[in-house]
């Protein structure tokens, strides 16, 4: 963290902070989150992590390449990186307060490796996934939607987005692929 002249450094911040150790899991999860990570450093989501048997949250981190999906998206602003993830497991975590969740960050310096993520879930029996996300480029998702229709006993719940586009006309991708395994879903607020 930087004052706000940018002139020095008044704390410190790990962007991947070592995994906490949590209780023993199944080596399994029926659900999965894909987002840009999740702070598991927060004690009150911790009981809804996946874990395996060595004690270890079950997900991975597609954007980094490691055992680490903390959430942290510096694409906007890198001193002031968005954690859209923790939000929306939060959510997730209040609404299925008996569901373990694996947590992953999807890759996006390679939206292609989403074959690798899918594969990933699909071997720890992941049925159902949380996609909150999306991008008007169609090209950044072939991967995903061909490695969708490969795994057809995993649901995708995916986001139509915020802004209230006709998907249709003006289409948001994941949402506008025409995949059978694909519940399509819209934001709402009070």
């Amino acid at each position: 963290v930087l004052t706000p002249d940018l002139g020095s450094v008044i704390a410190r911040e790990p962007q991947n902070p070592p995994l906490p150790m949590l209780g023993a899991g199944p080596d399994s999860a029926v659900m999965a989150h894909v987002d840009t990570g999740v702070n598991y450093l927060l004690s009150s989501l911790q009981p809804h992590f996946a874990t395996n048997g060595d004690r270890q949250i079950l997900g991975h981190d597609f954007w980094d390449g490691d055992e680490r999906p903390f959430d942290a998206d510096p694409r906007g602003n890198p001193y002031f990186p968005q954690h859209h993830g923790t939000t929306v497991f939060n959510v997730l975590a209040r609404e299925a307060p008996r569901t373990d969740i694996a947590i992953y960050r999807f890759p996006a310096p390679d939206m292609c490796r989403f074959a690798d993520l899918i594969d990933h879930m699909a071997r720890l029996s992941v049925r159902i996934v949380s996609l909150s996300m999306g991008l008007d480029d169609r090209s950044d998702w072939t991967c995903f939607e061909a490695a969708a229709q490969a795994n057809p006993q995993i649901l995708f719940v995916v986001s139509a987005g915020n802004d209230g586009r006709d998907l249709d006309r003006m289409p948001v991708y994941p949402a506008a692929l025409a995949l059978a395994n694909m519940v399509v879903v819209t934001s709402s607020d009070d």
